[in-house]
């Protein structure tokens, strides 16, 4: 077949890889001017073992069936940490309680064999119920990401077009034409669509859908730091259940250079919005100024109040950001969601495990295995979407702290986005908070 891939992410050139390998010719058409020039290449990616979603059962499994195998094939791109910690916290940047118990959490971490408990007081953490470390990697990012998969798609004689921006896309029987936005046409036996789910999308899909599906669209901010105290290895940190910090490392070279990205789960996600369009909007209005005074300093003051050694140990460079495509579900289920449409094959992301499961799912569709239509939707059956019909169809309860439901960015000049409440910060760590606030107050430009 000659297979069209619009999107030069993850899930898009894997699965160029997959294919070609099994004889198929294909083009990967990329809008920006470089392969992963997206979330793939900007954000600190954690190779999941599960933990992050303690509540999706579902999100869970397909990490740890995946995790293996990614590391088998990417050795390349691995990044091994020092260590990776998941830690409890007693209360969020709201004041609830996580939306765990304890003993849940320690089950979730658990599943991971190696998994063992921290000594909180000699790493210095406050503020949370346990701490545990899993032998969880990050992935490689930015350039070494792209000279790698530059590499492999050659050997494998992927063509790949940058600065194409697919405008359109019309099913004429078996064929599907592919139209830039300069009307130029190219015929496809088939489209697979790994624009992140943010191009392309036929509006009748969500009322043809299977199930309730409801999809946002966030504009996310990554706060860049360096480490000025590193050791031998990268490490990761993320305080868990709800509105909570994580720190990651960022590594787009082979000589590691000690960045991290630091995330908050309310700070740095700025809206949730029902278009990409909506969502890019936000994020082009993003400024400076914004993130140093209402970014910023919240997501650092929350750092601090869990790990109050972060205050002098990092120092502020800049900031990214992405759109990224979310489902809205309950327990905040994160596996990619396949599925295919007047010719054209969707991927909704998932995590970054995921790619395996969407491999295999576009495989089914293509060769028309095992699948299950409804209203012109083709699926696998027993895949993604039709193993985790419930997870994705249970949706937040009205008033529900949900991550899909966040909203902190208002148009208007004197919005301010809203910051944890005093009675969090214990006096015995407060002076050094506020001193991490003050020293780290730079105004450096967007990151490269």
């Amino acid at each position: 077949m000659e297979i069209g891939i619009v999107g030069g992410g993850w899930y898009g050139c894997h699965i160029a890889l997959v294919l070609s390998k099994l004889g198929h010719k294909v083009t990967i058409f990329e809008k920006n001017d470089d392969i992963f020039d997206g979330v793939s290449g900007k954000f600190g990616i954690r190779l999941h073992k599960g933990p992050h979603y303690p509540r999706s059962d579902s999100t869970r499994q397909y990490c740890r069936e995946t995790f293996d195998k990614f590391c088998a094939t990417y050795p390349e791109l691995i990044i091994d940490h020092e260590y990776s910690v998941y830690a409890l916290g007693e209360l969020d940047a709201d004041g609830n309680p996580p939306k765990v118990d304890t003993e849940t959490f320690m089950q979730v971490c658990h599943e991971s064999i190696e998994c063992k408990e921290v000594n909180r007081d000699e790493f210095g953490y406050e503020q949370m119920h346990v701490a545990m470390s899993i032998d969880e990697p990050s992935v490689a990012l930015g350039e070494r990401l792209r000279s790698v998969f530059k590499e492999k798609l050659k050997d494998a004689g992927v063509t790949i077009k940058c600065g194409y921006r697919v405008e359109n896309l019309i099913r004429n029987e078996d064929k599907t034409i592919l139209i830039s936005e300069d009307g130029i046409e190219c015929e496809f036996d088939q489209i697979i669509n790994s624009t992140g789910y943010q191009s392309l999308i036929s509006p009748e899909i969500k009322e043809d859908f299977p199930i309730e599906m409801e999809v946002v669209y966030q504009p996310c901010l990554a706060l860049s730091f360096k480490d000025l105290q590193p050791g031998n290895k990268p490490f990761s940190f993320i305080v868990m259940d709800g509105w909570f910090p994580c720190l990651m490392p960022y590594v787009n070279t082979d000589n590691y250079d000690n960045t991290y990205i630091l995330t908050h789960g309310s700070y740095t996600i700025m809206a949730s919005c029902p278009t990409p369009e909506e969502a890019h909007a936000i994020l082009n209005s993003v400024s400076n100024e914004f993130i140093e005074t209402k970014v910023k300093p919240p997501a650092v003051r929350e750092m601090c109040r869990f790990w109050p050694e972060f205050a002098d140990r990092f120092k502020y460079l800049g900031w990214e950001g992405a759109v990224l495509a979310k489902l809205v579900t309950k327990r905040e289920f994160r596996s990619a969601v396949t599925f295919e449409y007047k010719g054209t094959i969707n991927i909704i992301p998932g995590k970054i495990n995921n790619i395996f499961d969407a491999e295999e799912e576009v495989i089914a569709l293509l060769e028309k295995r095992n699948c299950i239509s409804h209203k012109g939707i083709t699926y696998v059956s027993k895949g993604v979407l039709d193993n985790s019909r419930g997870e994705i169809s249970e949706k937040p309860a009205l008033g529900e702290p949900n991550t899909g439901k966040l909203n902190t960015w208002r148009a208007s000049s004197d919005y301010t986005i809203r910051s944890a409440p005093q009675s969090l910060f214990k006096e015995k760590s407060g002076s050094k908070e506020q001193k991490g606030l003050d020293s780290q107050s730079q105004t450096n430009p967007n990151l490269n």
